[in-house]
């Protein structure tokens, strides 16, 4: 390793290999260049020298204007997360408008009204197009949000945003994907006639309320299919969507194939969706422990084909969630590398001094490329204040 004065770095230089404030706390990346905040921040903290193993790229323009600036983070990923942060307050528009609209489907259930299905098809044809697009902060959104006074158009909402990221990867096809997301948007719809008194207890249910629990499947069912005149495909969902692959689920004992194909896929996003959410027995799971959690229930519960390609996709570490590296930095996932999913695209948002980085410094690694970089644990944002939704 040799060593380079902090005053003789200029913006925009570039070296071959890592440069490192200390041996454990990186500067900048192999081929990334150095910025002027960077030289700044180590003139601030008294930091004379740096080191690097590596050489420096000859050729390389230092002026590096404004526009110069944008050159490392030129990616397709870096490009997505920043058309997604112009745009995050028009998606969170559209999410609380579907909310309004599903809290009002569910006061129908409730007093006894049909459900109008054109309203259902014509929700799910508008998340459709939101949620392919802007995939990140609707994973975020559905990761993340949790109204107690909204809990059952919560968690249709979510579960139906990712059950169109399943429905998408495995080629469903547009007509097919137009009914998993209505599937989702009512599959439990049958909750809103059990009674509050049972749905709000926070003491362990007697064997008796989980047997009336159970009979959510059986109403929704009926309600879908004879009183609200949904396709036999949709319907089915609220019946199969807590059987299980081995057989051992219910109410039918269904096993592999016998289980309609949008059940499966909902029977996934249902349970990733209800593990990120705090429930009176448990805090809730950060996305990374969910993923690990039903990675673990995958051999008996879900369909194993259906979950390779749901966690090899959504990545162990899923977008806009949050993990240290082994510099102590902290950074934001914005994009996954499906082949090395323990290696995503990730934004620094806390440096390794502790420091959080301004929001208008570009600070993107793809730990592909960084070798030296890895990730050592998922975090929780609480932990270090951040508002992760300022951020994507």
């Amino acid at each position: 390793m040799k060593k380079i004065k902090v005053i003789d770095l200029k913006p925009g230089m570039k070296f071959t290999h890592a440069v490192y404030i200390t041996p454990t706390n990186m500067l900048t990346g192999p081929e990334t260049p150095v910025k002027s905040e960077d030289i700044e921040r180590l003139k601030r903290w008294g930091i004379k020298e740096v080191e690097t193993s590596g050489e420096i790229i000859e050729g390389v323009d230092y002026s590096f204007d404004e526009k110069k600036k944008e050159m490392h983070s030129d990616s397709d990923l870096v490009r997505e997360y920043k058309k997604l942060h112009k745009i995050k307050h028009k998606i969170m528009i559209h999410y609380q408008d579907s909310i309004d609209e599903l809290n009002k489907i569910i006061s129908d259930v409730k007093n006894d009204r049909h459900i109008n299905n054109m309203k259902i098809f014509n929700i799910s044809t508008d998340l459709i197009s939101e949620v392919i697009s802007n995939s990140p902060i609707f994973i975020y959104l559905a990761s993340k949000i949790c109204d107690k006074n909204d809990y059952l158009a919560n968690h249709l909402l979510n579960t139906a945003i990712f059950s169109i990221i399943i429905g998408h990867l495995v080629e469903i096809g547009s007509k097919n994907l137009i009914n998993l997301a209505a599937s989702g948007l009512v599959f439990d719809i049958g909750m809103a006639k059990i009674p509050q008194s049972i749905l709000r207890k926070t003491e362990k249910l007697e064997p008796k309320e989980l047997n009336i629990i159970k009979l959510h499947t059986i109403y929704g069912y009926k309600l879908l299919i004879k009183d609200s005149n949904f396709p036999s495909e949709i319907a089915a969902v609220a019946l199969q969507h807590h059987e299980q692959f081995d057989g051992n689920g219910y109410p039918r004992k269904l096993k592999n194939d016998q289980i309609d194909l949008f059940s499966r896929i909902i029977s996934i996003a249902d349970t990733f969706e209800a593990m990120t959410k705090k429930r009176s027995y448990r805090s809730e799971f950060l996305s990374y422990e969910a993923m690990k959690n039903i990675l673990n229930q995958s051999k008996h519960k879900f369909d194993p084909k259906l979950i390779r390609i749901f966690l090899s996709n959504m990545s162990i570490y899923p977008l806009a969630s949050l993990v240290k590296l082994n510099t102590n930095a902290v950074g934001m996932v914005i994009g996954a590398n499906k082949d090395k999913p323990l290696r995503p695209v990730i934004k620094i948002i806390i440096d390794e001094f502790g420091d959080k980085v301004s929001q208008d410094e570009d600070k993107f690694f793809d730990l592909i490329k960084v070798p030296d970089l890895f990730i050592t644990s998922a975090v929780d944002e609480s932990e270090y204040n951040i508002d992760i939704f300022s951020l994507i």
